[in-house]
């Protein structure tokens, strides 16, 4: 058996992702930018700058990006090639691609048997998703071809009241219970994503038993003294650009790609980890990078014995895992250690001046935002004065769609305001500073989720804001299907509207829709008026190649063109939806924006489980700056 040379965590720089998980720090910084990653360099190349040769030995490599990391088919090439030149792999993935499972699946044995996947069980995106049967039958489909595993959660508070569902749905489909890592949030103490504090958290989530959550909850938050060989033994590795670092916080060490037959420059970070503690933990102090210290061997932190007496890892991959790095590298003598720091010291040095001199610039920064924002809040309270004061002949519209989790929110907590619920509290502030309205369209139920039991006490406060907060139907289930003829809808309809009525009131209530998909027969139309709240408005599609409900071809242009369609006979008024917040671009929201306008009507809307409250908050700063007047579809008519 083969020992461990090197551990090489490589990071592919695309922020590109099929899930929104909140805890994501991709998510936290808003960084999706939808662009995958493309490799500059081939797999064989990729593969001889990583050889065995240049490297000392066989490596585990472990490869991770931004977002999802087998979004890009360059990576099953790349994994194919590093395992040929014999490496053992690790992917992070969060297990939704079956077609790159199945690439995968397609492997010799004997290149299998060195893979490992790190199957992050994202439950409540893989719940909303509807993806659950997908993710497991690609951990099947990968154990069932020879490949390694683990099942790992990112623990969160919101996770909290689904504990019972998740470890009964894996003790089902995988025979064991998945393990816990810890989430991070990214501020310079690095700590817990929480808002717990660490021993109520700790105590929530070691129901798990989790190997790799009780090494990481003894280690975290604890400031690295010691020498470490991060640099030598490990490095940190962009695979997209080749330049190679110390760890996340060291110095640049190399540039792999730039002469593959150059021998590569490592430099252990000794003395010197800038980083407040080693978060990762589990990977770099498990493989030994600081030999001294009394840690489990990192299959103890990957493997779950299931069920059925099977392992989640197999036997090769497991006695790889056991190896420590110091089984076959050299320890530093104590002059030689020294020599090391004394090469890196001044770079600790330069971090921790950076350090002072950011934290001063930032305070600097932070008066002179103070000043601008108070002249800038000046101005905008005046626009929204006048807007308001004035008859303004611009109107603007912010609709959101999908909307549920806010009535599963009020339920599980006992608030004694709505608007202690996030997204109703966001809403608000937007609102009160620019005069946003809102209509949020609701689905009855939805991904196991419905607005059945939600408090009837909140409807009271829901009809004092009914002003500039609206709700209306959107469609009874995910599953429901109205472009044709549908017998259930009108009680479908009418349940929804008499549920509603006891949530936020008929004050609260909307009869100018949006429904899902933008599917709605004229027959369903009639068969929904048939109920006293009748529908009185369709919100239309956001691109011309989407059909609009019952319109005809012809009809459907009009709306397009004008912005604008009325049903003579079933006297419904149509408005056509001008821009999805979801297509518009985190870094030019302005200038995107800037080709609207001179458009007198702009009806905008986004989805509840995609509600980005810093492009919101854009969206109505540059409305308020053109003078739109915020209103509901239904007074268009005044403004025509």
């Amino acid at each position: 058996m083969e020992k461990l040379k090197r551990f090489i965590d490589c990071y592919i720089p695309t922020e590109t992702c099929n899930f929104r998980c909140h805890y994501c720090y991709v998510t936290q910084h808003r960084k999706f930018n939808n662009k995958l990653a493309k490799f500059n360099y081939s797999p064989d190349f990729i593969r001889k700058a990583l050889s065995k040769e240049r490297l000392g030995g066989t490596c585990m490599i472990n490869i991770c990006a931004g977002g999802e990391t087998l979004l890009s088919s360059d990576i099953i090439k790349i994994v194919k090639a590093l395992l040929e030149e014999g490496h053992y792999v690790m992917i992070v993935t969060n297990g939704s691609l079956t077609n790159r499972f199945k690439e995968l699946a397609k492997f010799d044995i004997n290149l299998i048997k060195h893979l490992f996947f790190k199957f992050s069980f994202h439950y409540l995106e893989l719940k909303r998703l509807n993806l659950l049967e997908t993710y497991f039958n690609n951990v099947k489909l990968m154990e069932k071809s020879g490949a390694s595993y683990t099942i790992e959660i990112t623990p969160t508070d919101e996770l909290e009241p689904y504990i019972d569902e998740i470890k009964e749905i894996c003790l089902n489909k995988v025979g064991a219970l998945p393990h816990i890592t810890i989430g991070r949030k990214d501020s310079d103490d690095i700590p817990p994503l929480t808002n717990h504090n660490f021993e109520e958290y700790k105590k929530i989530w070691e129901v798990f038993e989790s190997d790799i959550f009780k090494f990481k909850s003894k280690i975290f938050g604890i400031k690295r003294k010691e020498f470490c060989y991060a640099g030598e033994w490990s490095v940190y590795l962009n695979l997209m650009t080749g330049d190679l670092r110390q760890c996340y916080c060291g110095k640049k060490l190399d540039n792999l790609y730039t002469n593959i037959e150059k021998p590569i420059k490592f430099c252990p970070i000794g003395n010197n980890c800038a980083m407040p503690h080693c978060y990762n933990g589990h990977a770099f102090l498990s493989f030994g990078n600081i030999p001294e210290l009394d840690t489990p061997t990192y299959d103890q932190l990957r493997n779950r014995i299931k069920n059925d007496g099977n392992e989640w890892l197999t036997q090769e991959m497991k006695e790889f895992m056991q190896c420590k790095l110091v089984e076959n590298n050299n320890l530093y003598s104590s002059t030689q250690k020294i020599k090391i720091n004394f090469i890196n010291k001044p770079i600790m040095i330069l971090k921790k001046l950076k350090r002072k001199i950011t934290i001063i610039l930032l305070l600097l920064t932070s008066v002179l935002l103070i000043s601008y924002n108070i002249q800038k809040s000046y101005e905008i309270e005046n626009r929204k004065k006048y807007i308001e004061s004035h008859d303004i002949a611009k109107f603007a519209h912010i609709s959101i769609d999908d909307t549920i989790d806010i009535f599963d929110d009020l339920k599980k907590n006992n608030y004694k305001s709505i608007f202690e619920n996030k997204t109703l509290k966001r809403l608000k502030y937007l609102h009160n500073k620019y005069g946003a309205v809102f209509t949020m369209y609701v689905f009855y139920e939805y991904n196991g989720k419905t607005i059945e039991n939600t408090p009837t006490h909140y409807k009271e406060e829901f009809e004092r804001n009914s002003d500039w907060l609206k709700f209306g139907f959107h469609a009874y289930s995910e599953k429901s299907f109205y472009g044709k003829d549908n017998n259930n809808i009108s009680k479908e309809y009418s349940k929804f509207i008499n549920e509603m009525k006891k949530i936020v009131g008929e004050k609260s209530l909307t009869g100018v829709i949006r429904m899902d998909r933008f599917e709605l027969s004229e027959n369903n139309l009639l068969s929904i008026n048939e109920n006293n709240f009748k529908i009185t408005g369709l919100l239309g599609a956001d691109t011309s190649d989407r059909k609009d409900y019952y319109l005809t071809e012809e009809e459907n242009e009009i709306l397009f063109k004008y912005d604008y369609y009325y049903d003579y006979k079933n006297n419904i008024f149509f408005y056509n939806t001008d821009i999805r917040i979801e297509n518009i671009s985190l870094f030019s929201i302005k200038k995107e924006l800037s080709h609207y306008k001179n458009d007198n009507n702009l009806i905008i809307f986004t989805h509840e489980w995609n509600l980005n409250y810093y492009k919101l908050n854009k969206i109505c700063e540059w409305l308020n700056t053109q003078y739109y007047k915020f209103d509901f579809p239904y007074k268009l008519e005044s403004v025509k």
